[in-house]
């Protein structure tokens, strides 16, 4: 009878231990999957430091794209009078790209980091054609 007891006591000590020990693992397992979740959310945000940051760095490219510009105007001013026109025209669709950059950089709101992503890349491209297109009309002068 005293074993029997004592085996009663030991089913239900080693039932009790594994009850508990489940409910443990599954609390465990969910606080991770809600860190996990809560990680995933955070990387999901737009940083507004990056946004201002990429903000004053293109600023800079574009008031330097205006510089070159305005120098460029000053160049055709000096040309021959049948080129002026034509080089004229080309000064001012690239100064009007310019603008469109600046109005589209100053007027960008993104909800989420894939649209940011997908802005700066098509930005950037943008950025890059315009100032090559900016250095090759110098060129050309």
């Amino acid at each position: 009878m005293k074993t029997s007891i004592w085996a009663v006591s030991a089913c239900v000590i080693i039932g009790a231990s594994l009850t508990s020990c489940g409910n443990s693992t599954t609390s465990t397992t969910h606080t991770v999957s809600s860190d996990t979740i809560r990680t995933s959310d955070s990387t999901m945000q737009i940083s507004t430091v990056e946004i201002d940051t990429y903000r004053k760095q293109y600023n800079d490219s574009i008031a330097a794209n205006q510089r070159s510009i305005d120098e460029l105007n000053a160049r055709i001013a000096d040309e021959k009078a049948e080129r002026r026109e034509e080089d004229k025209k080309r000064a001012a669709e690239l100064e009007t790209k310019n603008s469109e950059m600046k109005r589209k950089l100053d007027e960008f709101k993104a909800s989420t980091k894939a649209d940011w992503e997908s802005f700066k890349t098509g930005f950037n491209h943008d950025m890059h054609e315009l100032g090559q297109s900016i250095k090759d009309f110098k060129n050309k002068l």
